[in-house]
């Protein structure tokens, strides 16, 4: 589906070639990757890219491992395909698709075993938040440089979450929502890498994580997911959710709730 926030009306894009859930998607030279994830009972390698001018999917080359729950963000003329798992074990590898060599290469895997990650990318270095590495949730945050090839710690979050979303809008990036273990969450925190700290955002309207997050003229909007105040069709395991917010001219955060026009999956 594709949502235009200026006539606020949504209309049927081509289907995905195939169904999955749980996937990492980015979009390079105007097209819209996604890869991984899975259809709750086994994982993917595959990837497929959308051609909004044609409204048609292409396959792509495979990944070079199956994974599920991993971040997807784009960095210069690369994506990046940032931990994620296979349901057995969580995964810090990370790989990189090439579009000139039409190839996924290995890059340097992450501090720690990130699954159910965020991923944002700022000012040409990526950023990975929280996550689950097998035994607890994580606070911790870390950010590579491409040009460095080498990962490192950044300050954490105030609280562990994983199935968190991530976005960067007015340069810092948002971390919103997620998962700690125990229940959904509904905090945001906002990081600025000048500053080198998280401060709090503005606390969303309902308690959500597994959603998709998108920045359209300096206003960010949450889209699908799961919340612990609405209720969610047992069949579909998925929910109607959608809000959004921006800053204000003075700086300050206003909500933007809109009436529910997106479907999220979770898996």
């Amino acid at each position: 589906m594709i949502w235009s926030p200026e006539t606020d009306k949504l209309r049927t894009a081509a289907p995905m070639l195939t169904p999955r859930c749980c996937a990492g998607a980015s979009v390079l030279n105007e097209h819209i990757y996604v890869f991984g994830g899975g259809d709750g009972s086994s994982w993917y390698d595959t990837v497929e890219k959308y051609d909004r001018s044609l409204n048609e999917w292409r396959s792509c080359a495979s990944m070079k491992t199956q994974r599920g729950s991993l971040g997807g963000v784009t960095v210069g003329e690369r994506i990046y395909a940032v931990g994620g798992g296979n349901g057995m074990a969580s995964f810090s590898e990370v790989e990189c698709f090439d579009p000139h060599l039409a190839s996924w290469l290995p890059c340097t895997s992450m501090l720690e075993k990130r699954f159910c990650v965020a991923a944002a990318e700022l000012g040409g270095v990526l950023y990975a938040l929280g996550g689950f590495d097998g035994e607890q949730y994580l606070m911790s945050v870390e950010r590579f440089d491409p040009r460095e090839a080498l990962w490192s710690r950044l300050p954490s979050m105030s609280v562990k979450r994983g199935s968190l979303s991530a976005a960067v809008l007015n340069g810092r990036i948002y971390a919103l929502g997620g998962y700690d273990g125990e229940g959904i969450l509904d905090i945001v925190e906002t990081f600025d890498p000048r500053a080198g700290r998280w401060d709090q955002g503005p606390q969303m309207c309902c308690r959500r994580a597994y959603g998709a997050v998108a920045v359209v003229d300096e206003v960010l909007y949450y889209l699908g997911g799961l919340s612990e105040d609405e209720a969610v069709d047992p069949e579909q395991r998925s929910t109607d959710l959608q809000n959004g917010f921006h800053e204000d001219e003075d700086g300050k955060d206003e909500e933007d709730v809109r009436p529910c026009i997106v479907r999220g999956f979770i898996c």
